[in-house]
C-alpha cells in the first residue's frame, strides 16, 4: 500500500530581489509503501530538507503534488518549536500538542516522552542551559512516541551518546515493524545504512538513484570519490605524486616530513579499496635534515562518524628509529585486514614519542584523516566493524 506519493516536485527559491534563483527541487518523484524506512542522502544543497518540508506540508511546491496517507509527524528542524526559557518538560508538552496529540492522551505520552529522553533532573531546567545534544534528545522524544502512521525525520540521528542512539534506532525499527512508514534524511550514512533497506540519492534537486541501500551507497561513493578521498588541506598530492614532498599542516613542527604514503595490496599495487581479511600494507616514506631522537610513527583508522576503530605505532612494537637523520621507510602490514565493509579515514603521523603524541605538543608531521580506504566484503562474512575468519557448524541429533 502506497503511503507517500510525490509527483514531479519543483521548488525555486528566489533571492536578491528575484534577480537570482535556486532550483532546490527539479522534478522529484517517489513513492513509499507502508512499513518502509527510506533513507534520503545527498550532498549539502541537494534538496533533502526541501523534500521533507514538502512531504510534511510546511512548504508548498511550485509545481507537482504530494499525497500522504494517514497521520504524520515531522522532525525537520531540531530546535523548531523549542522555547529556550521554558523547561524541558514544558517544551515536551508543547511539542506533543503541536504535533496534534489528543488532550486526553497528553499526560500518558508526556510521561513516556520524559522517560525516553533520559534527561531526568534536567527536565525542570530551562532549555537554554541544555547542550545541543540534550535539545536533540528532547526533540526526538517529542515525536517518536506519537501514535502516527508516518514519521519524517531530518538530521536527528546524532542525538546523545552511542547508547541513546541505539535506543532511538530500536524505536524506529519498532515503529516500522508495526506498520509505520518513515523517511530519514541524513548525512550520517552509517545510521541510514543500518535502518534503511532502500535509499534515495538526490543530486542538484533531482533523484539520481533510488534503490537498495548498498547499491546506492556504492554509487554515491563512486560519484564523489575525488572529494571523499581527501578531506584535509593536503589536497590529493600524495595520490597524484607519491614522491612529492608534502607541506606540513599547522599542527606539525616539521623536523621530519612525510614524503609519501601508499596503501598497497598483496600484489604491491597502490589502492584505495581493499577486501576484508585480505593483506594490506601501509608504506610511509619520510625524511629529516637534522637528527632527532627516536621518533615514533602512528597509523590510525577512524570511521566516518569519528569512532576510533584501530591503530598501531612503532613504539609498542619495539621498532626504534634511533637517532634519525636522512630518509627512512616504514611498512605496516596487516596480513588479514580485520575491518568489515565500510569507509575508513586513515591518519598517519610522526611524533617525538608515544606519551607526547597524546597531549598538546605538535607532531613532527601529521596527516589527520588524510586518506580514505573503502573496504568491501562478501555478504557471508558478516557485518559490523570487525571482520574475522570464522566458520559455522551444525549438528542435529
Amino acid at each position: 500500500m502506497t503511503i507517500i506519493r510525490a509527483e514531479n516536485l519543483r521548488k525555486i527559491y528566489r533571492t536578491a530581489g528575484e534577480r537570482c534563483s535556486l532550483e532546490a527541487l527539479a522534478g522529484v518523484s517517489c513513492e513509499v509503501t507502508q512499513g518502509e524506512c527510506v533513507g534520503v542522502i545527498g550532498r549539502n544543497g541537494s534538496g533533502k530538507t526541501t523534500l521533507l518540508r514538502m512531504l510534511a506540508g510546511v512548504l508548498n511546491p511550485d509545481e507537482g503534488a504530494v499525497e500522504v496517507t494517514g497521520e504524520k509527524a515531522a522532525l525537520i528542524e531540531p530546535t523548531g518549536g523549542i522555547e529556550l526559557d521554558a523547561s524541558g518538560a514544558e517544551n515536551l508538552r508543547n511539542l506533543l500538542i503541536l504535533q496534534g496529540l489528543a488532550p486526553a492522551r497528553l499526560p500518558e505520552v508526556l510521561e513516556k516522552a520524559c522517560a525516553f529522553s533520559e534527561l531526568d533532573g534536567f527536565l525542570e531546567q530551562p532549555v537554554r542551559t541544555y547542550s545541543s545534544g540534550m535539545i536533540m534528545r528532547l526533540a526526538f522524544a517529542g515525536v517518536i512516541l506519537l501514535d502516527v502512521d508516518v514519521l519524517l525525520v531530518d538530521e536527528i540521528m546524532s542525538v546523545g551518546d552511542p547508547v541513546f542512539q541505539r535506543k532511538c534506532a530500536n524505536e524506529i525499527r519498532r515503529f516500522t515493524k508495526e506498520g509505520g512508514t518513515m523517511i530519514l534524511a541524513s548525512h550520517d550514512y552509517h545510521q541510514v545504512a543500518a535502518l534503511c533497506e532502500r535509499v534515495i540519492l538526490l543530486e542538484q534537486g533531482k533523484v539520481a538513484i533510488d534503490g537498495p541501500a548498498d547499491e546506492v551507497f556504492r554509487a554515491f561513493w563512486q560519484r564523489n570519490e575525488k572529494d571523499l578521498m581527501r578531506i584535509t588541506a593536503q589536497d590529493d598530492v600524495i595520490r597524484r605524486n607519491p614522491l612529492k614532498a608534502l607541506t606540513p599542516l599547522a599542527e606539525s613542527s616539521g623536523e621530519i616530513r612525510i614524503e609519501a604514503v601508499r596503501l598497497l595490496n598483496d600484489e604491491g599495487e597502490d589502492v584505495r579499496e581493499a577486501c576484508a581479511l585480505s593483506p594490506l600494507t601501509i608504506e610511509i616514506v619520510f625524511s629529516g635534515p637534522e637528527a632527532v631522537d627516536s621518533p615514533m610513527c602512528r597509523v590510525q583508522f577512524h570511521r566516518a562518524d569519528g569512532l576510533f576503530v584501530m591503530g598501531s605505532n612503532t613504539f609498542r612494537h619495539g621498532i626504534d628509529l634511533g637517532r634519525f637523520q636522512g630518509r627512512g621507510e616504514l611498512r605496516l602490514t596487516y596480513e588479514s585486514l580485520p575491518l568489515a565493509e565500510g569507509e575508513y579515514f586513515v591518519s598517519v603521523g610522526l611524533w617525538p614519542d608515544e606519551y607526547r603524541s597524546f597531549i598538546a605538543e605538535r607532531a613532527y608531521h601529521y596527516l589527520e584523516n588524510a586518506f580514505v580506504l573503502r573496504v568491501s566484503q562478501k555478504r557471508q562474512d558478516g557485518g559490523g566493524i570487525v571482520a574475522t575468519r570464522h566458520r559455522w557448524t551444525y549438528r542435529n541429533e
